[in-house]
């Protein structure tokens, strides 16, 4: 057996004994129950489970509390609980014990959105532009909340059943201010900035700007609109913008890649001119409302009701709302209220 062989099966068998460890733990067991792995990374997996009590998938992501990884978790959370919006995966609890964070959140059954992307070629205008419509959307919500996202990218936009965007991955994002520059240099490569690469301070929503330029680019080429076999390589084409537009791709649609693959972050299209822009105008009547209905100060009678029923008592509950806790009676009232929500897309099992 070769040593590359020796090295997957202990890695299998350690990615086994993680979910095994992790599905033992009584707060998961009491609450959830797995169906199956559906994303694994070298500290964390992603799983799709039930919720107990109402028989609703969730996606829960489970990470090892290692040193280093544990404050992007951190981060994470932060982001999740400060953001609401239609077009963002929604965080319904967070769980903590001695050894793992789990974060639950909404089942974005579609998949990544790369997975419908056909390689070296591309989703139909009409259908990028509604999603990508969403994308920006989503983005600039997060960014009127002061959040920036620093990893858009195909892989983390989801899509629910019905075919909506859902935003996710908020690990490498940051909270700002207007006018602030930030300097931590993060993303993935092929999808940063040219400021990021000259090692500057950078205003964070000129980056995401960027990154949604390289996302449209991919929803209409099936490719990167910049690749290398070095990063130096890499960089010097993002650096000089140097890409080749598809010949297929509308006039309109390669306006809007032109502005926002911009060098100078100043002179690079603002989310709300991107907003403007005639290609996106042709979805603007078929957006979805800015936010989700917003985490409740004042509980639903109706879903207290309901959990009244299922034996919580309804004094801590409107504690664990109103105080934003996110543990199980949140997570459990958030989850009623989504199915009681017309066009929600929740859907009990049971």
């Amino acid at each position: 057996m070769s040593s590359v062989d020796g090295e997957s099966r202990q890695m299998r068998r350690g990615q086994q004994g993680f979910i095994t460890t992790m599905c033992s733990e009584e707060t998961f067991r009491d609450q959830y129950a797995v169906l199956e792995v559906i994303g694994r990374g070298s500290f964390a997996q992603v799983i799709l489970a039930v919720h107990h009590l109402t028989g609703i998938l969730v996606v829960l992501k489970v990470s090892y509390k290692v040193t280093g990884i544990f404050e992007t978790i951190e981060t994470e959370v932060e982001l999740m609980k400060r953001v609401q919006h239609c077009n963002v995966v929604q965080l319904f609890q967070v769980m903590e014990t001695m050894d793992y964070v789990y974060l639950v959140m909404e089942a974005a059954l579609g998949g990544q959105i790369l997975w419908h992307i056909p390689r070296d070629r591309s989703l139909e205008e009409q259908e990028a532009c509604r999603a990508f419509r969403q994308v920006v959307c989503a983005l600039h919500y997060c960014h009127e909340q002061g959040v920036v996202h620093r990893d858009l990218k195909v892989e983390n936009i989801l899509l629910d059943k019905a075919g909506n965007v859902k935003l996710c991955e908020f690990g490498l994002g940051s909270r700002f201010k207007a006018g602030q520059k930030l300097s931590r240099a993060c993303g993935t490569p092929e999808y940063c900035a040219p400021e990021l690469y000259n090692g500057e301070e950078y205003d964070g929503p000129s980056v995401d700007a960027w990154s949604l330029g390289v996302t449209l680019f991919y929803m209409l080429a099936g490719r990167l609109p910049f690749d290398g076999k070095t990063v130096p390589e890499l960089a010097e084409k993002i650096l000089d913008a140097s890409y080749e537009m598809p010949a297929h791709v509308s006039a309109e649609a390669q306006s809007l890649i032109r502005q926002l693959l911009t060098v100078d972050p100043a002179e690079r299209a603002t989310l709300p001119q991107i907003l403007e822009h005639p290609w996106l105008g042709q979805e603007q009547e078929h957006s979805p409302g800015h936010s989700r209905q917003p985490l409740p100060n004042l509980p639903n009678p109706t879903v207290l009701g309901m959990m009244f029923e299922l034996g919580f008592n309804i004094k801590e509950v409107s504690v664990s709302i109103s105080q934003k806790t996110f543990d199980h009676g949140m997570a459990t009232y958030l989850l009623l209220q989504c199915l009681l929500t017309p066009g929600s897309g929740f859907k009990a099992d049971v």
